[in-house]
């Protein structure tokens, strides 16, 4: 009895380590709105999700090019976060170097 009980352990184990992590897109709807009142407590629940690598956050840099015109606040914290996302490279700044501020 007590071995059925590891087995079944055991596969729903194996189970849960092949399952994939969900990728999830984020452009500055997301980003901002953790700063606005109305959307900040789902965009933040999203966010954090890619931060704590529950989910797998991907930007584009043309979202990157959009926040740099952002407040400082916002690209501050964005910037500080950067290296945890998949960044996708679009082809609109693929000759051109990173982009900074």
């Amino acid at each position: 009895m007590i071995y059925i009980f590891f087995l079944k352990l055991i596969c729903i184990l194996i189970n849960k380590s092949k399952m994939k992590i969900l990728r999830i897109y984020l452009d500055t709807s997301v980003i901002g709105g953790c700063f606005d009142q109305e959307f900040a407590e789902y965009s933040n629940i999203l966010l954090n999700e890619a931060i704590e690598r529950k989910r797998i956050g991907i930007i584009s840099d043309i979202t990157i090019l959009e926040l740099s015109f952002a407040p400082n606040s916002i690209f501050d914290y964005f910037n500080s976060l950067l290296y945890k996302f998949e960044i996708i490279k679009t082809n609109l700044f693929s000759k051109r170097g990173s982009i900074s501020r």
